[in-house]
């Protein structure tokens, strides 16, 4: 838990085996929560923790199509009717509120401001929480980027994808060294390479000691994470497929996350 006021409660949930991490964001005072990037074998937990602390997760929110675990979003909806949030161009199947960049979710009184932020997917949005922290998702890594290949279109171009993520990781450069970063990994998960063992970090320690961003000119950057090796996700797109709702969840799929 972060404590930057009496009434925002911030917790991260760290899953240790495979680097892979997620949020709780609520507001004290009103009883408001939001869960973001939600796992499916995590969902009692974050109900869990949440009533411990007396608010209701009431909204949910993935960051991207997520393609290496399955999502506990629409377990949201189903147990607790919460609003559901993705990008405005998430190709899901089922109902969800249309992030724009830009816009502002409000949980109770606290903000989440949505930073458009493409590459590792089309549809990935980070989000700036009480103008104090930044929830990156997988961008910006500790000590790291997120890999750009994990197309789910043999039309889409990886290295258009490589330019899209340093843009968007730039762009969060630019915000003051002392906002906290939150990444959705850590080292362990197969979305990236490199990743720190650190769960947390902060933008002005990553704008200085990142060696992937320290990679300033655009095709730089494109070609080191476009040449990274990286480990394999053998059924990334049907995972992908069913977080978005458009196949049933198979048994002998199983995710890296």
């Amino acid at each position: 838990m972060v404590d930057l006021s009496k009434d925002l409660y911030f917790h991260q949930f760290v899953r240790e085996e495979t680097g892979c991490l997620s949020y709780l964001v609520g507001d004290l005072m009103t009883g408001d929560a939001i869960v973001i990037d939600p796992l499916q074998e995590n969902a009692e937990e974050y109900l869990r923790v949440a009533d411990a602390h007396a608010i209701t997760i009431n909204k949910a929110l993935d960051t991207h199509s997520h393609a290496d675990h399955f999502s506990a979003l629409q377990n949201f909806k189903d147990k607790v009717d919460a609003e559901l949030f993705m990008s405005e161009i998430t190709p899901a199947a089922f109902d969800f509120t249309r992030l724009k960049d830009g816009s502002t979710i409000t949980v109770g009184n606290v903000p989440l401001k949505v930073i458009y932020t493409p590459g590792h997917t089309p549809d990935h949005v980070s989000l700036v929480v009480a103008q104090r922290l930044l929830i990156s998702g997988d961008s910006l890594f500790v000590g790291g980027v997120a890999r750009p290949d994990l197309v789910l279109s043999e039309t889409e171009d990886v290295r258009s994808r490589a330019g899209l993520l340093y843009d968007s990781v730039h762009r969060l450069l630019e915000l003051d060294d002392y906002y906290e970063l939150y990444p959705g990994h850590f080292a362990g998960s197969s979305c990236g390479a490199g990743l720190g063992h650190k769960s947390s970090s902060t933008i002005g320690f990553e704008r200085r000691f990142n060696g992937t961003v320290q990679r300033s000119r655009k095709e730089e950057f494109v070609d080191f994470v476009v040449n990274t090796t990286y480990p394999p996700i053998p059924d990334y797109q049907l995972i992908k497929k069913y977080n978005l709702g458009l196949i049933e969840r198979k048994p002998e799929v199983r995710s890296v996350s």
